[in-house]
């Protein structure tokens, strides 16, 4: 159980509770997900810092937009889970995944990649998905749903 979680009726194991550290930090981590998604699908080039002038390329906008609206999904889905009280786990295993998959991608290129921009976009995506991948294990249910 977590610290600050209800001590009431045991929940099953692996569950965050919203009144705990734990569903506070998950509810941080979907809406951070979800700002960053708006503000990449809203303006794709405020990415420049991690892509360079490729940015003002179409494709390069298209496929910023098509993250943004990624994330700012799967922080919604995750968000509102946490706030109904069900289960946030797969939202929560979705984001973990994706960042993921993004520092992969971006380790790939990454010496062809802006300076620091891309070994800061390979960081910050291995940390988003180390923090998903530890808050998915605990579950990701608030106590409303028990």
């Amino acid at each position: 159980m977590t610290r600050g979680a209800c001590t009431s009726a045991s929940p099953p194991d692996g569950v965050v509770h919203e009144r705990g550290g734990a569903g506070r930090l998950a509810r941080l981590y979907c809406l951070a997900r979800m700002g960053l998604g708006a503000s990449v699908l809203a303006a794709p080039s405020g990415a420049r810092v991690w892509l360079g002038d490729d940015v003002d390329r179409p494709v390069v906008q298209w496929l910023s937009r098509s993250l943004g609206i990624r994330d700012l999904v799967i922080g919604l889905g995750g968000y509102r889970a946490l706030r109904r009280g069900e289960d946030a786990g797969p939202w929560l295993r979705a984001a973990a995944a994706t960042d993921a998959m993004d520092a992969a991608a971006a380790a790939l290129v990454v010496k062809r990649l802006p300076k620091p921009g891309g070994a800061l976009m390979v960081g910050a995506a291995a940390a988003g998905a180390a923090v998903g991948f530890a808050l998915a294990g605990r579950g990701g249910r608030s106590p409303a749903a028990r």
